[in-house]
């Protein structure tokens, strides 16, 4: 009898969207080689997706179904520059999109750092086929949710088309360019290169028995541009881990008797923690971890 991930997954490979051939808003400004097979028809060789995936599916319908009650306009189908897309729902001028992620960390990352270039380009891509068709969009939104905690943050921007203009270039250079000449954006033992549909064809010219990775030398055989790439990056790495230890014990003058507290710096946030071996180390904490 199959597991529950196996249902939970042959449930997802039998949905429209498991089955898209052509590329989505979602896949602009992820992996340029995996878009590249969708732009020259090849034919899926793995199984796509994750059961991390199907969370999240399960997350988007509940939304949906709750929404519609509501009379929110949900799950729309659009397509700008070619590009097809469902936008998961329009409030007023701000279309929002929802995503999960697995843990309450990369929730956190996701505050630090910024949404994913891919996520941005995203909702500009919907924005954009809704005021082509006449809406009032001013603003996006993307609507975070950790899976481990339930916890949500929310990221919303104005409109801005030069955005989308980034986005229309990310996909030109693409369509421009040789399918074997385009970059894998994603290492193979990642879930998102491990949960694509081209990951055969992809690797496929990996050295027997050797890291898959090999085939990117398969490719282009310049060992000699690699190992002086290798060389340099060791070189550089020495240097930097130097400079951390260095200016982690600098800002330790400003570790607080009470390490439950965090430390304002400018933009950052600094939390000291206690390390096994009685020193402290310190991260940047996002401004919704700052303790009140």
């Amino acid at each position: 009898m199959p597991s529950t991930s196996d249902l939970l997954l042959k449930w997802d490979r039998t949905r429209a969207r498991s089955n898209q051939v052509e590329i989505g808003w979602s896949e602009v400004g992820g992996c340029r080689r995996r878009t590249g097979y969708r732009l020259a028809g090849t034919l899926p060789t793995n199984p796509a997706g994750s059961v991390q995936a199907v969370l999240g599916t399960a997350v988007h319908d509940a939304i949906a179904a709750i929404s519609r009650e509501l009379g929110i306009i949900v799950e729309t189908e659009v397509r700008y520059a070619g590009v097809l897309g469902h936008y998961d729902r329009r409030e007023g001028t701000e279309l929002v999109e929802v995503k999960t992620v697995g843990t309450d960390r990369w929730l956190e990352h996701v505050e630090l750092h910024g949404p994913p270039q891919s996520n941005i380009f995203q909702v500009h891509g919907y924005a954009a086929a809704l005021i082509q068709q006449g809406i009032s969009i001013r603003t996006v939104r993307i609507d975070y949710i950790a899976r481990d905690t339930g916890r949500e943050w929310s990221w919303r921007a104005k409109f801005d088309p030069e955005v989308l203009r980034e986005a229309l270039a990310w996909i030109r250079q693409v369509r421009d360019t040789e399918l074997d000449d385009l970059p894998r954006d994603y290492l193979p033992d990642t879930t998102v290169c491990r949960s694509c549909p081209f990951f055969d064809p992809c690797w496929q010219n990996a050295v027997p028995e050797r890291n898959l990775l090999s085939a990117i030398h398969t490719d282009d055989p310049d060992t000699v541009r690699y190992a002086d790439e290798l060389f340099s990056l060791r070189a550089q790495l020495k240097e930097l881990t130097a400079r951390e230890r260095k200016v982690t014990g600098i800002l330790d003058a400003v570790r607080p008797a009470d390490t439950s507290l965090v430390v304002a710096a400018g933009g950052l946030n600094i939390k000291f923690r206690a390390t096994r071996t009685g020193s402290y180390s310190l991260n940047f904490v996002a401004p919704s971890k700052v303790d009140r």
